[in-house]
This record gives C-alpha cells, sequence and structure tokens, in this order.
C-alpha cells in the first residue's frame, strides 16, 4: 500500500512546494489570466460564454451541465490576448483538450493546437515558439499542464485555439492560465 501512495505523495509535495515558492517570490495571484476559461458563465443565457468573442468558428456543446469550446473543420481559429505585466516570469497552463479525426496539414504544425506566441509591445514576437499542446486523428480529453517562461521584454501573449488540419474536430476545456512565478531583480545600491 505504502509504494502505491509514494507518487501521489511526491506530486502533492511538489504542487506544495511550487505554490509556496510562488508566493515566497511575491508572486500577485491575479487567478485565472484565460476568462472564463471553463466556459461556463453566460449571464444573458445566449448560449454564448461570457468574455469570449463571438466567432463563427466556435461552437459550444453543453453535456451534463458542462460547457467547452469546439472547432469543427479545417482552418478554425478562435484568438485572445492576454496582456502581461513586466515582473511576471512564468505562467502555468492546464486544460483538457480532444481531438476527433484532425487530418496533419502540409507541414507538421499544422494540425489541432492551442497556439501561443509571446509579443512585445511594438507587436513583434520575441522568443521562441512555445512548446504548445497539439493533436491529430482521434483521442479522447487529455489533461494538459506546462509551465511557460515568459521570454525578456513580453508584454502580452496571443493564444490561438485552432485547427490547422485538413479536416477533423478539436475541443478544449478547463482553460486556466496563472501566474506561476516572478522575476528576481535587484535594487541598485
Amino acid at each position: 500500500m505504502r509504494t502505491r501512495l509514494f507518487p501521489f505523495r511526491c506530486a502533492l509535495l511538489y504542487w506544495v512546494c511550487l505554490a509556496t515558492a510562488a508566493f515566497a517570490q511575491g508572486v500577485a495571484n491575479p487567478g485565472n489570466l484565460v476568462p472564463n476559461g471553463d466556459f461556463q458563465r453566460d449571464v444573458d443565457n445566449d448560449g454564448w460564454p461570457d468574455g469570449w468573442p463571438r466567432d463563427a468558428a466556435a461552437t459550444f456543446p453543453v453535456e451534463t451541465g458542462n460547457r467547452w469550446i469546439c472547432l469543427e473543420g479545417a482552418q478554425k481559429s478562435v484568438n485572445f490576448t492576454v496582456p502581461l505585466a513586466q515582473d511576471w516570469y512564468k505562467l502555468r497552463l492546464t486544460m483538457r483538450m480532444r481531438v476527433t479525426g484532425v487530418v496533419v496539414g502540409d507541414e507538421g504544425w499544422r494540425n489541432a493546437r492551442l497556439a501561443m506566441s509571446f509579443h512585445d509591445q511594438e507587436g513583434t514576437r520575441v522568443g521562441n515558439w512555445p512548446n504548445v499542446f497539439n493533436g491529430q486523428g482521434t483521442q479522447d480529453w487529455i489533461v494538459c499542464d506546462r509551465v511557460y517562461p515568459i521570454p525578456q521584454g513580453a508584454t502580452e501573449l496571443r493564444c490561438s485555439f485552432s485547427n490547422f488540419g485538413t479536416a477533423g474536430r478539436v475541443e478544449f476545456d478547463d482553460v486556466r492560465l496563472a501566474v506561476t512565478q516572478v522575476r528576481v531583480t535587484t535594487k541598485a545600491s
């Protein structure tokens, strides 16, 4: 019994240490940077989640009280931008993603993905392309969890829920983007 609990205890200890380290470094907790990332809030009851752009590319299915974003067909995207504070250093992305019948396009990156890129105040991309979650073919819901360092000079993160493939459907749910670490700065003497 003890050995089966060991991985769970290690994971729990890791997340407690991560949270403690983040707060010890003075991370102001802005909460989820993705507006209505679970897609549940719909104040005007029109079937469109609050805070999400009205875009013909997306639908929001509902099943047993849960709503999520769905992009059906080739070359579909819904975009949003997250403003970044200068002292933020790392962001943690968690979400669920499912793909059905996604066919890769003429290049390997032309699949289903949450595309992301960091930009400076002039709109120029800074840093490398982030290692984003992506999929092809058919795969049931997977849990995605990754930490992204924010490149120096980045003032915004551009995100795109997308199917860049030639066919298929991609779905996302429970999208959360949170600050986990701030930059260490020293005061000049």
